[in-house]
């Protein structure tokens, strides 16, 4: 594995080992600092790596195509993701909030708070992604909300809300 490719495929665990605590933390960063000094032997570390995060719920490493923006910024988004869905999941086991609450295009209530908790977080995802991408395009839609990919100092993301188009300042 190539330097360049060692350093985007960590970039994301990194990311999201500053703002996620586990158990095996110390056995990552080991690992990563073997990959750094052994470029024969990184995709055996990286296995490792990728086992171990096997069994986290909101893990950095995903399945199938790698999206094309920064793997900095997706580690931020991706270390969203446990708090989030935690928060959904206290709000959703209030008796009301949780009975009136549906899957959107669906007739029936969320079995439990872990499903609607998931339907959260892809929303919420997708809006960052989506945020994000307005952020660094050549001509951002300012109707739109941006993302410039950061956490401010509270760890909330910096996001910036679009602005309404409004018609009362057209002349006619």
């Amino acid at each position: 594995m190539t330097d360049d490719k060692w350093q985007t495929t960590i970039t994301p665990v990194v990311v999201w080992l500053e703002h996620n605590d586990t158990p095996f933390q110390p056995t990552v960063e080991a690992l990563i600092e073997l990959g750094n000094g052994d470029a024969i032997n990184r995709k055996k570390y990286w296995e490792s790596i990728r086992a171990l995060f096997g069994t986290v719920d909101n893990s950095p490493i995903k399945r199938g195509k790698r999206t094309n923006i920064d793997s900095e910024v997706m580690g931020v988004i991706e270390s969203l993701e446990g708090p989030y869905r935690e928060t959904c999941q206290i709000a959703f086991t209030d008796a009301l909030f949780g009975s009136l609450t549906l899957p959107r295009g669906r007739y029936s209530l969320y079995e439990n708070s872990e499903q609607y908790s998931a339907d959260e977080w892809d929303s919420v995802r997708g809006m960052l992604i989506a945020a994000y991408k307005n952020h660094i395009a050549d001509e951002p839609d300012i109707t739109k909300p941006t993302f410039d990919g950061t956490l401010n100092d509270d760890g909330l993301p910096a996001i910036m809300p679009g602005t309404k188009a409004n018609a009362d300042s057209e002349d006619n």
